[in-house]
């Protein structure tokens, strides 16, 4: 939970609410669309679904990929990543100025077709896999004094994108294998996969329902993180597990 740089759950004893947004299914298809269409560059420009940061004092702190401040970042952990955000930024302006100029000489549906419609796509693929590979019920969620590398690494589950799994070399129908040995040639990935089921067992996670259906469920499932308790009744502070406002009860 306090690792995690994008899609971190929300926690119901930490104000998280239902609402239009999270228990109608115009609100959750508003959800998919936002997400789906913009949802890159408000993460990148907002933070939004990032992990919160705080400031010495406890309150809230704002960040932002291209905030130029360091006093900002903590999103770099302290690194000294100042020059590159301003170098960062100075591309952004300039490739804005580009697509002006376009604009201006060859229309701004040519301008779409050309780079805008693309754009649209790649976040569409962005936003989607890391959704998907990461957003299940089956799926927890560790503190600190719980996460280790393997913990973190198998928290993810292979899907089945049809045709695309080639078109994309096989990212997301084998993403276990790509967060246990993220070095792995592509060309590889499938030949590893098999000995990875056969080595985990039950815990090798796979789901092969139809992509838009996945996503749907993924949205009505995966609202907020929540604690269970064990065999005795006892809960479990450490591990969370996603829960959604239709439903009040762990996995």
């Amino acid at each position: 939970m306090q690792g995690d740089e994008v899609f971190v759950p929300g926690q119901k004893e930490k104000g998280s609410q239902g609402g239009f947004f999270f228990e109608n299914p115009i609100g959750i298809a508003l959800q998919i669309v936002t997400m789906l269409t913009i949802g890159w560059p408000l993460y990148l420009v907002t933070n939004v679904t990032g992990q919160s940061y705080k400031k010495q004092d406890g309150s809230s702190q704002w960040v932002s990929h291209f905030h130029p401040n360091r006093l900002f970042h903590s999103i770099y952990h302290g690194q000294p990543q100042h020059f590159f955000v301003l170098l960062s930024d100075a591309g952004l302006l300039v490739m804005v100025g580009l697509l002006y100029y376009f604009c201006n000489h060859f229309g701004f549906w040519c301008m779409m077709r050309v780079y805008g419609v693309p754009y649209l796509i790649v976040n569409f693929w962005l936003v989607l896999i890391t959704e998907l590979q990461h957003s299940d019920i089956k799926l927890p969620h560790y503190s600190g004094k719980e996460w280790n590398y393997l913990r973190g690494a198998l928290a993810t589950v292979d899907r089945d994108y049809g045709i695309l799994n080639a078109v994309f070399h096989h990212i997301g129908d084998t993403h276990v294998c790509h967060h246990l040995f993220s070095y792995i040639p592509h060309y590889h990935a499938q030949e590893a996969t098999e000995y990875i089921k056969r080595e985990l067992g039950k815990s090798y996670l796979r789901d092969d329902m139809p992509i838009a259906r996945a996503l749907w469920r993924s949205f009505l499932d995966c609202q907020y993180v929540d604690k269970c308790e064990d065999s005795e009744g006892k809960p479990l502070d450490a591990v969370l597990w996603y829960n959604s406002w239709y439903r009040s009860k762990c996995s």
